[in-house]
C-alpha cells in the first residue's frame, strides 16, 4: 500500500513539476537563460541643411551664417548629451562643385584641406532612437579664407567628437551647400 501510495504521490509530483518547466520545442535549441533584446546603438544622420540667411560683418571679419538643421537618430538608443555639431566651409572659386573629400571628425585622421572649421560648436540636445530634432544655428566664415569674398561651400557634422557611440560613422554629413555671399 506504501509503494502505491508513493507512485501516486511521486506522478503528482511529476505532473506540477512538468507544468513549471517551460516547454521543449522539438528539434530546435532550446533558450538559455533570460529573453534578452538587443537595441541598436545610436546613429545620427543630418536629414536637412538649407541657408537660412548671410550677413556681411566687415567688424567682424566675417559672415554670419544664420542655416537650418535637422537630425534624426535612426538607431534606438538616445544619442549623448555631450554629442557636438561642427560646420565646415572650404572656397568655392573657380569650381563647380563641392569638395570630393569630407572634413575628419576631431578623434579621425584625415586632412582637413581645402576645409576649415568654423569656431562654433554647438550642443545636439539628446536625441531619443526613432526621434529627430531641428533648430536654427548660426556659424561665422572668415572673409580672408574666401578668395574676393566669392562664393563658399558649407557642410555639417553631426557627432564632431564621436561622444555618441554609432552603429553607422559614415552617415552623420550633411550634403553640402553653395553659398553666395550678398553683393555677388
Amino acid at each position: 500500500m506504501r509503494t502505491i501510495i508513493f507512485f501516486l504521490l511521486m506522478g503528482v509530483g511529476y505532473i506540477a513539476c512538468a507544468q513549471t518547466l517551460p516547454p521543449r520545442l522539438s528539434g530546435k535549441p532550446q533558450p538559455v537563460g533570460p529573453n534578452i533584446r538587443y537595441y541598436r546603438p545610436p546613429d545620427l544622420e543630418v536629414t536637412s541643411f538649407s541657408v537660412k540667411s548671410i550677413v556681411k560683418d566687415v567688424n567682424r571679419g566675417a559672415f554670419v551664417v544664420t542655416v537650418s538643421v535637422g537630425v534624426r537618430n535612426i538607431g534606438e538608443l538616445p544619442s549623448n548629451v555631450l554629442t557636438t555639431l561642427k560646420c565646415f566651409y572650404a572656397d568655392a572659386s573657380g569650381t563647380y562643385k563641392p569638395p570630393a573629400n569630407l572634413p575628419p571628425a576631431a578623434n579621425d585622421h584625415g586632412s582637413m584641406a581645402p576645409w576649415t572649421y568654423c569656431a562654433a560648436e554647438p550642443k545636439l540636445p539628446i536625441v531619443k532612437g526613432g526621434q529627430s530634432w531641428g533648430g536654427d544655428l548660426t556659424f561665422e566664415v572668415l572673409i580672408s579664407d574666401v578668395r574676393g569674398g566669392d562664393k563658399f561651400y558649407l557642410i555639417l557634422l553631426a557627432d564632431f567628437y564621436n561622444n555618441s557611440k554609432e552603429s553607422n560613422e559614415r552617415n552623420n554629413y550633411s550634403t553640402p551647400v553653395l553659398v553666395t555671399p550678398p553683393n555677388h
